[in-house]
């Protein structure tokens, strides 16, 4: 049973496209303890990557990305690259695109010592054309919890060690109980706020060092709805009794809507 939280029902920023949010083939199954993700299994996932770092972004449509606030820096130049699935077809795969960033912004209220507000948009200088390789996913009406269709993809470190994967990682995951995940995270940091939450597994495992701005993914209807942006977990990836945190995308709505509509009235 999929239960849809929050206040009463109000539409996503902008429409959502026809296809967002559904793979071109079924999805059943820097991830600890990840498995390799099928081709066209998750085609919002883009690689967000500079001289110094790499993160991933989410596409929501043919322009515009999100990803985690501490991922973007004003003195970095970054490059998204989307339609990929493995790194050794990087060369020559026709279906991986590669784009520059026109535009960028962290949300003006991200706390670095508590990590609250940890989102971003990204604007491409070109837009994408959708394919089975690269698709946006659906934006939510309301707060998804459902313990059993939520997913998460990236390309971080698959050992605490610092390993990439030569292939996108994909990991089924689960709502941590939110009351338990405030009391831990205290003892560590400040404790997440009602605009973040916890996921997790019960032998552990999940994002690493990489994977920051990616998205947990929660199908509703058949569509995937992009239900939160990874913010941070354990310094060790594998810490099962500190659950990688997230920061909630419906709480921020109105804030990806204003910055999109806000950039576009100006250019």
């Amino acid at each position: 049973m999929v239960r849809w939280l929050g206040p009463s029902y109000r539409p996503s920023p902008f429409p959502n496209h026809p296809d967002c949010g559904s793979p071109a083939v079924d999805v059943s199954r820097s991830i600890i303890n990840g498995t390799d993700a099928p081709a066209k299994a998750w085609p919002w996932v883009a690689i967000l990557s500079s001289s110094n770092a790499i993160c991933v972004a989410i596409l929501i449509n043919h322009s515009w990305l999100l990803t985690a606030a501490h991922c973007v820096h004003d003195y970095h130049t970054y490059t998204v690259t989307l339609g990929m699935n493995t790194i050794n077809d990087f060369r020559n795969n026709p279906n991986i695109v590669t784009r520059k960033l026109a535009f960028k912004k962290r949300h003006e209220n991200y706390n670095k010592r508590s990590i609250w507000n940890d989102i971003a948009v990204l604007k491409m200088q070109t837009p994408v054309d959708f394919t089975d390789y690269i698709r946006p996913i659906c934006l939510p009406f309301r707060h998804i919890q459902d313990d059993k269709h939520c997913y998460v993809a990236g390309w971080g470190f698959t050992t605490p060690h610092g390993v990439y994967p030569k292939t996108l990682q994909q990991l089924k995951t689960y709502f941590f109980d939110q009351s338990l995940c405030y009391y831990i995270w205290n003892f560590f940091t400040l404790p997440p706020n009602d605009k973040q939450f916890c996921m997790g597994i019960p032998e552990g495992g999940g994002e690493c060092r990489g994977d920051s701005g990616g998205p947990l993914s929660c199908s509703r209807d058949g569509r995937f709805y992009l239900v939160g942006v990874h913010s941070f977990g354990a310094r060790n990836c594998i810490a099962n009794y500190l659950p990688p945190v997230y920061t909630k995308v419906y709480a921020h709505l109105d804030w990806i809507n204003e910055q999109i509509k806000t950039h576009n009235e100006l250019n």
